[in-house]
């Protein structure tokens, strides 16, 4: 599978997370209960998946990945990564962007338009959808 002409591979260092940014709390002890309180409803009212065992971690104070060994470079991973995207939004949580994140490490990273490169992008369902090919 390509994303946004990268082509991500098992056995890489490439990676499809999911990407929780919490907003509007600048609190830092706001934030770290509001976060607590976010992994535990996340758990408890929305990760229930048969076929994937999903597992957060923090980053930052302000960021949560969502994770999940089962999510795999073809039809069957875009279509679970989506799932859960789309769990995630419509449990219609206060506070929160929801992204995806396509993380790369190896021999391509992706360009802006000045010629920088950096290796994880973060972007809507929307548009990571319209840039995978198979």
């Amino acid at each position: 599978m390509k994303f946004k002409g990268i082509e991500l591979k098992d056995n890489t260092e490439a990676e499809l997370l999911i990407a929780i940014e919490i907003v509007n709390i600048s609190d830092e002890d706001e934030l770290d209960e509001y976060g607590e309180e976010l992994e535990e409803t996340l758990y408890d009212e929305v990760f229930d998946y048969d076929n994937c065992d999903v597992y957060t971690e923090f980053l930052d104070g302000d960021l949560l990945n969502v994770r999940c060994d089962d999510i795999t470079f073809d039809e069957k991973g875009v279509e679970l990564i989506t799932t859960i995207y789309k769990d995630i939004i419509e449990a219609n949580l206060d506070n929160i962007n929801v992204m995806i994140g396509v993380h790369v490490d190896g021999g391509e990273w992706f360009k802006r338009e000045d010629g920088s490169e950096y290796n994880e992008d973060v972007v809507t369902l929307e548009e990571f959808l319209s840039n995978i090919e198979y």
